[in-house]
């Protein structure tokens, strides 16, 4: 059996698998997934196991001896892999809250857009990052206990018109961006929503609303809810929170800009 023990954010993981070129795939799945973010550790370490296994033409997949399920299709398998690979990390990471959001550094300070899938993060960000704002992140804002934000800078996840996610996500350099390196206090935390031809009408909200409003997208708000609220809190006190829905994204990206410098000016 093949065994890769390694430590994110202080997750303690092992992946497993007989076979060597499922193995192979497997590990640098990891490395990507996690941006290289990882230092390899004793295998007895480990506190969570993924065990991968490929029999006759279908790949199967247990987290923890519980079955994660099973594909016929290669790349969907380790698409799904990475997926929960991120998503484990993300729950139990020592010392910070990802929160599913899309992230943008501007002007010295990070702008968050706390969202689930099809919310329209990837597209805003896109925007902001073609406007000069510095990449962060189109998925997680990784906060540390006092309520900064690090950058989680995977590439972008465009999807095409049809809402379909491409196969090969996009460098934010492609679109003449740059990744921000540096942990910024929040400007604005934006609860946004695309609608076709929704009015952009910005509502401000209190610190206690903005914290409830951000709680359903803390993925460690079930393992860990009060460091997650607290880290929550210190967000909240340290930004504008608002919300409002949205129209097309090339459309409502200067009324943001103006909205957030309005309040730092």
């Amino acid at each position: 059996m093949n065994k890769f023990a390694f430590r994110s954010y202080g997750v303690n993981i092992r992946v497993d698998c007989p076979n060597d070129e499922l193995f192979n795939t497997a590990v640098e799945a990891v490395r990507r997934t996690l941006l290289g973010r990882l230092e390899v550790i004793s295998e007895a370490d480990a506190e969570h196991v993924f065990t991968l296994e490929k029999v006759k033409e279908r790949y199967f997949m247990t987290l923890n001896g519980d079955d994660l399920g099973d594909g016929e299709i290669e790349w969907v398998f380790f698409k799904y892999f990475d997926t929960r690979v991120r998503l484990l990390v993300a729950e139990y990471a020592v010392g910070y809250v990802f929160m599913h959001a899309g992230v943008v550094g501007w002007r010295g300070k990070a702008i968050v857009f706390p969202g689930d899938s099809y919310s329209g993060k990837t597209t805003l960000v896109a925007e902001f990052v073609k406007r000069g704002a510095l990449y962060y992140s189109d998925e997680y804002a990784v906060i540390d206990p006092n309520g900064l934000i690090h950058a989680f800078p995977r590439k972008l996840s465009i999807r095409d018109k049809t809402g379909i996610q491409r196969k090969s996500d996009m460098a934010v350099e492609l679109l003449g961006g740059k990744i921000g390196v540096d942990a910024l206090h929040p400007s604005l935390v934006l609860l946004t929503r695309f609608r076709p031809w929704a009015r952009w009408n910005p509502i401000l909200l209190t610190s206690g609303v903005g914290v409830m409003k951000m709680m359903p997208q803390a993925i460690p708000l079930r393992i860990n809810s009060k460091f997650t609220l607290s880290v929550l809190n210190n967000v909240a006190e340290n930004a504008i929170i608002a919300e409002s829905l949205r129209s097309n994204s090339k459309n409502c990206v200067n009324k943001i800009i103006d909205f957030v410098d309005k309040f730092e000016n």
